[in-house]
This record gives C-alpha cells, structure tokens and sequence, in this order.
C-alpha cells in the first residue's frame, strides 16, 4: 500500500484469466463493490465502500501486471 492506495497487478487481477487485466477484472470489482466484500476496499477509510476504492483499483488496473 502506497500513499493510501494498494498498487499492483494482484490487487486488479480478480477474474481468470489471472496473469493478465481485462474487463472480466473490471466487471468482478464492480460486483465486488456492490456487494460489498473485502477486496474491493482497497483505499483508505478502509470498511467504507466509496469512489476512493474504484480510483485505487482503476489506478492498480492502469499500471497493469508485469
């Protein structure tokens, strides 16, 4: 976690297949969000499901995996 924020591929990486980001990642955060389950809070207040958790994970889906 850097800056308040979790960075990485892992963290954007929720839907097969994993090694790689696409929209079964983005789809599988959203219903994450939605249901508010625990790793979709990936940005500080942490417990609070917000628009801080979408810019974390965008951000983790943008810097893409290695």
């Amino acid at each position: 976690m850097t800056g308040g924020y979790v960075s990485g591929c892992a963290v954007a990486d929720l839907a097969p297949s994993f090694g790689s980001l696409d929209f079964s990642d983005v789809s599988e955060f959203l219903s994450a969000l939605s249901g508010n389950e625990p790793q979709a809070d990936l940005a500080e207040p942490l417990g609070q499901y917000d628009f801080s958790d979408v810019v974390a994970f965008l951000s983790a889906f943008a810097a893409g995996c290695p």
